[in-house]
């Protein structure tokens, strides 16, 4: 009896054609950049976009390590780079889950601090409008 390979060892020897694989990591870099100086606003804070910036490098790495295994090194021919490739595509693709975790903690952090800035002016000015009213009564 002939067995049948299964799912993933047919999906590894789908190969795509190149360009159309190009030209998607060539709009994904576009975006990137835009969004890499779009981080470099004053408005946002320099943690989240170290970290932002990060993720962006390692979907950088993954696109290329994807175009290499999928369209460029033939995984019959050149079984060591295409095993390179798609290790170096999951390595940094769970770098990028890991910077999103980052700056989920970072976002919280940032959101904690901002709102005990508010709560803490909110005090004062509950405190000023208390003295003020005192003042006004006792004079």
């Amino acid at each position: 009896m002939i067995e049948e390979p299964g799912l993933f060892a047919s999906l590894a020897k789908t190969m795509a054609p190149a360009a159309p694989m190009v030209g998607l990591t060539a709009a994904y870099v576009v975006v990137a950049v835009w969004y890499w100086l779009r981080l470099g606003r004053g408005s946002v804070p320099r943690s989240r976009r170290v970290c932002r910036r990060w993720g962006l490098v390692f979907g950088m790495i993954a696109m290329g390590g994807i175009v290499v295994g999928v369209s460029i090194v033939d995984s019959k021919e050149m079984p060591i780079p295409y095993l390179a490739s798609w290790f170096i595509v999951g390595i940094s693709m769970f770098a990028v889950v890991v910077t999103a975790g980052i700056d989920v903690i970072l976002t919280t952090l940032l959101y904690r601090e901002s709102l005990q800035r508010h709560m803490l002016r909110d005090a004062q000015n509950l405190r000023q409008a208390i003295d003020n009213h005192e003042d006004a009564n006792a004079g």
